[in-house]
């Protein structure tokens, strides 16, 4: 069966808590003869979160209804990363949040409305999978990345373990958990998506009192098979 994919957006998840690390797998394999501590990985490292997100009124219904499209632990729910300690997304779309980016023209929709706001670097040349460093272009968004951020590529994240200018919009980056070939030119987003599954069936249930407000919280590991 084809397991449905669910793009929550970030609109809804007004986080409470950041809690995403990455899960390496490393098992306790016992001592050796000389008396050292024995690890043994034998299944592939992966993201995993638990985030708490704030929802009130209208938010409520379309968080159940999202959560119902999901069907339990059938569905993949496609989740903006948020890490405003590693990019602060709003400070970052401050200009553009309300009534979006316009064209490149300088144009927007008959709205009023432009289109939404994506933050994105550029690969500057192929990069293979496992790749430890890499080059970027951030002329898309004119934001340098920052040691410790999260970002990813076709939904697969990735932390930035160190930065170097090379120029005012070239950077060298050295980076972990790189699972994905990225193609020359491709665009890398700076706030992650990823893809993931919910640990239990009950996830985020979201009861609420007579102030129509409460919090839910949904334990998740990425999804490793697509």
């Amino acid at each position: 069966m084809e397991r449905p994919v669910i793009t929550i957006p970030r609109s809804l998840l007004r986080e409470l808590r950041m809690t995403w690390r990455t899960e390496w797998r490393g098992q306790d394999a016992g001592m050796s003869i000389g008396g050292n501590p024995l690890t043994v990985i034998n299944a592939f490292p992966r993201w995993v979160g638990t985030p708490e997100v704030s929802l009130h009124r209208d938010a409520i219904r379309r968080w159940r209804a999202l959560l119902a499209e999901g069907q339990g632990r059938l569905g993949i729910y496609r989740l903006p990363m948020t890490d405003p300690v590693g990019f602060d997304w709003n400070a970052a779309a401050s200009a553009h949040v309300k009534l979006g980016v316009p064209f490149s023209n300088g144009a927007k929709f008959t709205t009023g409305q432009g289109i939404r706001y994506t933050p994105t670097v550029l690969a500057v040349g192929a990069v293979t999978s496992g790749a430890p460093e890499f080059r970027v272009d951030i002329s898309p968004c004119g934001i340098a990345p920052a040691e410790g951020q999260i970002m990813s590529h076709d939904d697969w994240p990735f932390i930035v373990t160190w930065v170097d200018a090379v120029s005012e919009t070239i950077y060298d980056i050295g980076v972990r958990m790189l699972r994905t070939a990225i193609p020359d030119g491709a665009e890398i987003m700076m706030q992650a998506h990823g893809r993931f599954e919910v640990v239990d069936e009950g996830q985020g249930d979201a009861p609420y009192d007579a102030s129509r407000y409460t919090t839910a919280q949904l334990s998740v590991q990425e999804v490793l098979r697509r």
